[in-house]
């Protein structure tokens, strides 16, 4: 789903984007949410984000993170980009008549169909979900509740995938993609697979201009401020400051 170009000009030197052409569809307006931008701000208007503002309009996709519709099918109609998330998105039609979006797990067709399962099976299909006492040790889920109903929490972003360890009396062992371990209640829901778009991390903008569209505003060095803005600015030339690198609000960055 890569799309490399060739360099014509500075800012498609080492270009490589998601190709999107296959990604279109017409979005759902009734699953279609306004969603005005806070450019990092806070209710007074603060900064509490910085290198946020600007960017293109998005458009939020209502996402079923419950996949409560038990042992209801349902067909996936489309895959699609969604611009507010680093994977895809699928939009699926359920046997009684609802249309919804969830994660699009990797190697999910169209056409294929889906259920969120109450009971044991051997027949799991990539983007299924079911209770984690249903699985088996070892099984690759993504889109995992921290507790019963809660919706999904964990490994939700591209490519990720977590694996279930072990699992003791009523509860289940899962180790994160960053390694970490957590432990579940097994009436916590999964989805089967690991979650599409993997290549995301191959991605290569190639300018600054692609980044401020995303909404991304530069992250300027604390030596090139002034002394009142940061711990590192100021002097004549390049002087030497404190021996510890230190956060803009004086705080060391790293310890001894």
């Amino acid at each position: 789903m890569l799309r490399l170009f060739k360099a014509t000009t500075p800012s498609q030197r080492f270009l490589c984007l998601i190709e999107k052409r296959r990604l279109m569809a017409p979005m759902l307006s009734r699953l279609k949410i306004g969603s005005p931008k806070q450019a990092g701000r806070n209710v007074h208007g603060h900064i509490t984000v910085r290198h946020q503002g600007g960017g293109f309009k998005q458009s939020y996709r209502a996402i079923d993170w419950f996949r409560n519709t038990l042992d209801i099918p349902a067909k996936v109609i489309s895959i699609e980009y969604d611009p507010m998330r680093s994977s895809f998105i699928s939009l699926v039609y359920a046997a009684n008549g609802i249309y919804c979006y969830v994660l699009a797990s990797h190697l999910m067709n169209i056409g294929s169909t889906i259920i969120n399962r109450s009971v044991p099976s051997l027949e799991h299909e990539n983007g299924d979900t079911a209770f984690l006492k249903d699985l088996y040790v070892g099984a690759r889920i993504c889109a995992v509740e921290s507790y019963p109903g809660g919706g999904a929490v964990y490994s939700r972003s591209a490519g990720t995938a977590s694996i279930i360890l072990r699992k003791r009396d009523n509860k289940v062992v899962i180790r994160l993609p960053s390694g970490d371990q957590f432990t579940a209640h097994e009436l916590c829901r999964a989805q089967i697979g690991q979650i599409s778009n993997p290549e995301h991390r191959y991605i290569n903008y190639g300018k600054a201009g692609r980044m401020r569209n995303l909404g991304v505003r530069p992250s300027v060095r604390g030596v090139a401020m002034n002394p009142v803005d940061h711990p590192h600015g100021g002097g004549e030339g390049k002087k030497s400051k404190k021996a510890w690198p230190r956060t803009p609000w004086g705080k060391q960055h790293h310890h001894p």
